[in-house]
């Protein structure tokens, strides 16, 4: 794989990670944050205020569970994404891998028509013992 798409996959990856990390800790913190507020609007609120808490609630989880959604497909189209560019790099590494086995194969049989015959070797060997 050329130098420059090296360097450029990893930085990819770099911030792909990086990415990840910051979405992971957003989703933990705002998920413990949503549901102790909700536990403590529901714990605290008045009596009189009840049903009111109780559909604005609703509806704060509804809002919530939408962005989730919308969260899941996004993360699923980057997976995608991500899979895709994978194949692409399986498929780079694999081209390289068959040229460099073509080369080695090419430069052994250069190596071979220029070292001699074993009969070449084994005649002038014997050739040599007779003498």
């Amino acid at each position: 794989m050329p130098d420059h798409l090296s360097k450029y996959f990893k930085k990819r990856k770099e911030k792909l990670i990086e990415s990840w990390k910051e979405r992971d800790r957003f989703e933990k913190y705002g998920i413990v944050g949503f549901v102790t507020a909700i536990i403590s609007i529901v714990l605290f609120t008045p009596a009189k205020y009840s049903k009111d808490v109780s559909q604005l609630t609703n509806v704060a989880c509804m809002v919530f569970m939408s962005m989730m959604i919308n969260r899941l497909r996004k993360t699923k189209r980057e997976v995608i994404a991500k899979n895709k560019e994978i194949e692409l790099q399986k498929r780079l590494l694999e081209e390289k891998q068959k040229e460099i086995i073509d080369s080695i194969t090419y430069a052994k049989r250069i190596q071979r028509s220029l070292l001699p015959t074993e009969k070449y070797i084994d005649r002038i060997l014997n050739g040599k013992k007779k003498n």
